[in-house]
Protein backbone atom coordinates (compact mmCIF):
# COMPACT_ATOMS: atom_id res chain seq x y z
CA UNK A 1 0.00 0.00 0.00
CA UNK A 2 0.78 3.44 -0.66
CA UNK A 3 2.61 5.54 1.95
CA UNK A 4 -0.03 8.25 1.22
CA UNK A 5 -3.25 6.61 0.07
CA UNK A 6 -4.94 9.48 -1.07
CA UNK A 7 -2.38 9.74 -4.03
CA UNK A 8 -2.39 5.80 -4.63
CA UNK A 9 -4.54 6.74 -7.53
CA UNK A 10 -4.61 8.95 -9.97
CA UNK A 11 -4.43 10.28 -13.56
CA UNK A 12 -1.07 8.99 -13.65
CA UNK A 13 -0.80 8.27 -17.26
CA UNK A 14 0.63 11.65 -18.88
CA UNK A 15 1.52 9.93 -22.71
CA UNK A 16 -2.60 9.20 -23.29
CA UNK A 17 -5.03 11.88 -23.80
CA UNK A 18 -6.72 10.25 -20.49
CA UNK A 19 -5.62 7.20 -18.43
CA UNK A 20 -5.59 6.13 -14.45
CA UNK A 21 -3.09 4.04 -12.65
CA UNK A 22 -1.89 3.46 -9.10
CA UNK A 23 1.38 4.43 -8.20
CA UNK A 24 3.22 0.56 -7.54
CA UNK A 25 5.67 -1.10 -9.80
CA UNK A 26 2.72 -3.40 -11.10
CA UNK A 27 -0.03 -1.38 -11.77
CA UNK A 28 -3.59 -1.95 -12.63
CA UNK A 29 -3.64 0.44 -15.21
CA UNK A 30 -6.63 1.93 -17.52
CA UNK A 31 -7.09 4.20 -20.06
CA UNK A 32 -9.77 5.96 -23.05
CA UNK A 33 -9.88 5.50 -26.73
CA UNK A 34 -12.07 6.42 -28.75
CA UNK A 35 -12.82 6.72 -33.14
CA UNK A 36 -15.07 8.90 -35.22
CA UNK A 37 -16.57 6.72 -37.63
CA UNK A 38 -15.89 9.39 -40.75
CA UNK A 39 -12.13 8.61 -40.13
CA UNK A 40 -11.93 4.92 -39.85
CA UNK A 41 -12.27 5.00 -43.53
CA UNK A 42 -9.55 7.05 -44.07
CA UNK A 43 -6.45 5.69 -46.00
CA UNK A 44 -3.96 7.21 -42.91
CA UNK A 45 -3.79 5.22 -39.70
CA UNK A 46 -4.57 8.59 -37.75
CA UNK A 47 -8.11 7.10 -37.22
CA UNK A 48 -7.64 5.94 -33.52
CA UNK A 49 -7.59 8.47 -30.39
CA UNK A 50 -5.31 6.75 -27.79
CA UNK A 51 -1.54 7.88 -27.36
CA UNK A 52 -0.90 11.97 -26.99
CA UNK A 53 0.36 12.64 -30.83
CA UNK A 54 0.81 15.95 -32.58
CA UNK A 55 -0.26 14.01 -35.73
CA UNK A 56 -3.64 13.76 -34.50
CA UNK A 57 -3.92 17.65 -35.11
CA UNK A 58 -6.42 17.96 -32.30
CA UNK A 59 -7.58 21.39 -31.85
CA UNK A 60 -7.33 21.23 -28.29
CA UNK A 61 -7.01 18.94 -25.55
CA UNK A 62 -6.26 19.15 -21.43
CA UNK A 63 -7.02 19.48 -18.01
CA UNK A 64 -9.38 22.16 -17.21
CA UNK A 65 -9.65 21.33 -13.45
CA UNK A 66 -7.00 19.24 -11.68
CA UNK A 67 -6.57 19.27 -7.99
CA UNK A 68 -3.79 16.23 -8.27
CA UNK A 69 -5.84 13.95 -5.85
CA UNK A 70 -9.16 13.50 -6.27
CA UNK A 71 -11.26 15.35 -8.83
CA UNK A 72 -10.43 16.19 -12.27
CA UNK A 73 -12.08 17.75 -15.38
CA UNK A 74 -10.33 17.01 -19.13
CA UNK A 75 -11.47 18.86 -22.51
CA UNK A 76 -10.73 16.75 -25.34
CA UNK A 77 -11.37 18.78 -29.21
CA UNK A 78 -11.41 16.16 -31.82
CA UNK A 79 -13.03 17.56 -34.98
CA UNK A 80 -16.66 17.39 -34.73
CA UNK A 81 -16.97 15.97 -30.81
CA UNK A 82 -16.19 17.32 -27.89
CA UNK A 83 -14.85 15.03 -24.92
CA UNK A 84 -15.35 15.98 -20.90
CA UNK A 85 -13.76 13.54 -19.21
CA UNK A 86 -14.50 13.43 -15.81
CA UNK A 87 -12.61 11.97 -12.82
CA UNK A 88 -13.64 11.56 -8.83
CA UNK A 89 -11.85 9.83 -5.61
CA UNK A 90 -13.49 8.87 -2.96
CA UNK A 91 -10.65 8.77 -0.29
CA UNK A 92 -10.72 5.75 2.25
CA UNK A 93 -8.67 2.70 3.20
CA UNK A 94 -4.88 1.76 2.20
CA UNK A 95 -5.42 1.55 -1.86
CA UNK A 96 -6.55 5.34 -1.94
CA UNK A 97 -11.05 4.60 -2.02
CA UNK A 98 -13.13 4.72 -5.23
CA UNK A 99 -12.97 6.47 -8.14
CA UNK A 100 -14.97 6.84 -11.07
CA UNK A 101 -14.52 8.34 -14.65
CA UNK A 102 -17.77 9.51 -16.58
CA UNK A 103 -17.32 10.49 -20.02
CA UNK A 104 -19.50 13.19 -22.18
CA UNK A 105 -19.57 13.02 -25.77
CA UNK A 106 -21.00 16.61 -27.17
CA UNK A 107 -21.22 16.68 -31.01
CA UNK A 108 -20.57 20.06 -32.62
CA UNK A 109 -23.87 22.11 -33.98
CA UNK A 110 -25.24 20.26 -37.21
CA UNK A 111 -22.90 17.01 -36.75
CA UNK A 112 -24.15 13.86 -37.03
CA UNK A 113 -21.27 11.42 -36.99
CA UNK A 114 -21.05 8.75 -34.78
CA UNK A 115 -18.25 7.89 -32.03
CA UNK A 116 -17.19 4.53 -30.80
CA UNK A 117 -15.67 5.01 -27.20
CA UNK A 118 -13.26 2.21 -25.57
CA UNK A 119 -12.47 2.10 -22.05
CA UNK A 120 -9.76 -1.16 -21.03
CA UNK A 121 -8.21 -1.71 -18.16
CA UNK A 122 -4.60 -3.95 -18.28
CA UNK A 123 -2.31 -5.71 -16.17
CA UNK A 124 0.71 -7.48 -16.77
CA UNK A 125 0.10 -10.37 -14.79
CA UNK A 126 -3.76 -12.38 -15.14
CA UNK A 127 -6.08 -10.50 -12.80
CA UNK A 128 -9.31 -10.74 -13.76
CA UNK A 129 -11.71 -13.30 -12.14
CA UNK A 130 -15.50 -12.86 -13.40
CA UNK A 131 -17.35 -11.01 -15.59
CA UNK A 132 -20.40 -10.15 -14.83
CA UNK A 133 -23.41 -9.12 -17.89
CA UNK A 134 -27.09 -8.45 -17.93
CA UNK A 135 -29.53 -7.76 -20.12
CA UNK A 136 -32.90 -5.44 -19.85
CA UNK A 137 -34.44 -7.70 -22.65
CA UNK A 138 -34.51 -10.84 -24.70
CA UNK A 139 -33.72 -8.06 -27.71
CA UNK A 140 -30.67 -6.37 -26.10
CA UNK A 141 -27.42 -7.70 -26.30
CA UNK A 142 -25.60 -8.49 -23.27
CA UNK A 143 -23.61 -5.63 -21.76
CA UNK A 144 -20.66 -5.97 -19.03
CA UNK A 145 -22.48 -4.36 -15.86
CA UNK A 146 -19.23 -5.62 -13.38
CA UNK A 147 -15.52 -7.22 -13.33
CA UNK A 148 -14.24 -8.61 -10.04
CA UNK A 149 -10.33 -8.91 -10.35
CA UNK A 150 -7.60 -9.39 -7.90
CA UNK A 151 -3.78 -8.18 -7.73
CA UNK A 152 -0.72 -8.60 -4.84
CA UNK A 153 -1.00 -4.91 -4.62
CA UNK A 154 -4.93 -4.24 -4.44
CA UNK A 155 -6.20 -7.59 -3.26
CA UNK A 156 -9.72 -8.03 -4.61
CA UNK A 157 -11.58 -5.38 -6.11
CA UNK A 158 -14.16 -4.86 -8.10
CA UNK A 159 -15.22 -2.44 -11.62
CA UNK A 160 -18.26 -1.20 -12.47
CA UNK A 161 -19.88 0.07 -15.69
CA UNK A 162 -22.82 2.18 -15.52
CA UNK A 163 -23.91 2.34 -19.37
CA UNK A 164 -26.91 5.04 -19.62
CA UNK A 165 -29.78 3.62 -20.77
CA UNK A 166 -31.76 5.27 -24.56
CA UNK A 167 -30.76 5.63 -27.66
CA UNK A 168 -29.70 2.01 -29.42
CA UNK A 169 -25.95 3.45 -30.31
CA UNK A 170 -25.20 3.86 -26.83
CA UNK A 171 -25.70 0.12 -26.23
CA UNK A 172 -21.97 -0.79 -25.78
CA UNK A 173 -20.27 -3.77 -27.89
CA UNK A 174 -18.21 -5.39 -25.02
CA UNK A 175 -15.13 -7.54 -25.98
CA UNK A 176 -12.67 -8.75 -23.36
CA UNK A 177 -9.01 -10.25 -23.60
CA UNK A 178 -8.51 -12.70 -20.89
CA UNK A 179 -4.77 -13.77 -22.03
CA UNK A 180 -1.81 -11.52 -21.22
CA UNK A 181 -1.52 -9.17 -23.47
CA UNK A 182 1.36 -6.07 -23.51
CA UNK A 183 -0.26 -2.73 -22.93
CA UNK A 184 1.49 -1.28 -25.76
CA UNK A 185 -0.14 -3.30 -28.21
CA UNK A 186 -3.81 -2.82 -27.44
CA UNK A 187 -3.41 0.24 -29.18
CA UNK A 188 -2.86 -1.85 -32.19
CA UNK A 189 -5.28 -4.41 -31.76
CA UNK A 190 -8.22 -2.06 -31.45
CA UNK A 191 -6.21 -0.36 -35.11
Amino acid sequence: PEKNPERFWGTYRSNLYFGVKHRSPQSLSGGLMWFDSKKIHQSNDHFLRHWCDQNDRLPFYGWTYHDGEKFAIEQIQDDNFLLQVEWVKHLGGQHGGDWTTRVNVIPQVNKTDSMSLFFYFHHDLPWMDEIITSKKSNDEQYRVTTVRGQTNELDAFTIKFKIPSGKESQIPLIHTWTDRLPIHNVHEIIK
